[in-house]
Parts: C-alpha cells; structure tokens; sequence
C-alpha cells in the first residue's frame, strides 16, 4: 500500500449482528447509514475508488494542485489496444465517522484530499511482530488442519480508535487466495465456523495498537490487513508476505 499503516487485513459487504459481534457479509451499508457496533455509532460514507490506470496521474495532479479532487471518470490507456478512453470512477463504502469524530484513511484506491494529512501509522503493541502474526498464530492449530492451498483471513473495514483499540471489523472468517484455474480446496464448514470464531475472539480480546497520530494527536483511522497470505501444504501452516500493494 502507499502508506505502510496500511499494510495491517480486501474489502467485502457486511451484516450488523449485534454490538457485540462481528459483522458478517450480506447486507451492504449505504452512505449516511449508522450502526452500532462494540457501543461504538459508526457512520458509513461513499468514498471514490481511484482506477489503478490511472494513479500515477492522479498523484502527479494531487502534487500539482493543492485542491485536487477525483473526478466522476478519468482517461484510462486501454490494454492492450494503448487506446485512451473514460473510465467511470466507482465508489465504496466505508467507515467514515465514529461517535461523531473522523475516521481518517489515506488508502491507496481511495480520493481522501478532505483529510490529506501525513500521519504516523498505528503501530502494534502485541506479543507479534504485527498483527498479522499475531493472528496467525492465535488460529495456526485450525490452519493446520485445512487443505494444501492458499488462504488469507477474511477481514475488512478495520477502524482503530484513537486510544488504540479496535473498535470496527467485518470477520468473513477465512477465504481462499486462489486463481479460477488452480486446483481450490474444499473448506470445511466446522473447521471454517471454528476459524471465525477464534478470529472473533481474537479481535474483541488483546489485540491492541498503539494509536495513529495526526499532527501530533491520536485519530481514528481504517486500516486493510492484505500484506499476507497463508499457505497450506501437507497440513503445516505458513504467513507469507504477499508481493505488489
């Protein structure tokens, strides 16, 4: 990702159980829409996904202008023709506000210019080398006993308060990380309930950060676990830093 922060769980839909549980995928929020969730009011907002074509001209513009926003579409090169056309610039949903106080975020796909601001990242304050690894190793029994495979921990849309915990999270257990064409193990339903279960436990226990800063003062922000996959051969369990983004 562009900010390291960043580098702590891809995005899916979510469900509000209940305050105290996890999100889980079926119902997607829409912008204004408020939850609760670990007594925390969450407020969603639509947030503009910037093309991946077009980012490298899209921070050359934020350099250059001091008010830059993201247009509805942008010219794209089209592959493998090398022809320019438009392309429409979707949006996402997004934790945006908890408790009536921002949750900041300086993801790579989204136009954030409203909270363009240098922060220092949270920093995990486990017994781990980050969170990740922490969680990692918290669930490596279950992981253990999947297929050969690639996998990665289904979850989304973290929000760490500005004291450092977590206060928001979509748990969609465990998913794999597979292409159409390979061979994809089959997950089993007991062991995949179990994984999310662990997973649940996980996020509302000891996992805990020291909190982002921005100028200086502790903010709110969404961070994306996907710096990771897991990879699963003769039923022994490895974390394996993921390439690219």
């Amino acid at each position: 990702m562009q900010l390291k922060y960043l580098t702590v769980f891809p995005m899916l839909v979510i469900l509000l159980i209940c305050c105290t549980q996890p999100t889980l995928s079926g119902q997607i929020h829409k912008d204004g829409e408020k939850v609760i969730f670990k007594g925390n009011e969450i407020e969603f907002g639509e947030l503009k996904v910037i093309p991946y074509a077009y980012l490298e001209t899209y921070h050359l513009q934020e350099k250059m202008f001091v008010n830059f926003a993201l247009p509805d579409s942008v010219p794209t090169t089209e592959w493998p023709t090398g022809f320019l056309k438009m392309e429409k610039v979707t949006r996402d949903t997004m934790p945006v506000a908890i408790n009536g106080k921002p949750i900041f975020g300086k993801e790579q796909q989204y136009d954030l210019s409203e909270y363009d601001s240098k922060y220092n990242r949270p920093i995990f304050s486990g017994q781990a080398k980050d969170a990740e690894d922490f969680l990692f190793i918290q669930l490596k029994n279950e992981l253990d006993q999947l297929e050969d495979g690639q996998y990665i921990f289904s979850l989304n849309r973290i929000v760490i308060d500005e004291y450092g915990e977590v206060a928001y999270y979509e748990n969609n257990g465990i998913a794999l990380d597979m292409g159409p064409d390979e061979k994809r193990p089959v997950i089993n339903d007991g062991l995949s309930a179990t994984i999310q279960k662990k997973l649940t436990d996980a996020m509302n226990g000891s996992l805990s950060f020291q909190p982002a800063l921005k100028d200086g003062k502790p903010v709110n922000v969404r961070i994306d676990m996907r710096n990771y996959v897991i990879v699963v051969k003769n039923h022994q369990a490895s974390l394996v830093a993921r390439g690219g983004c």
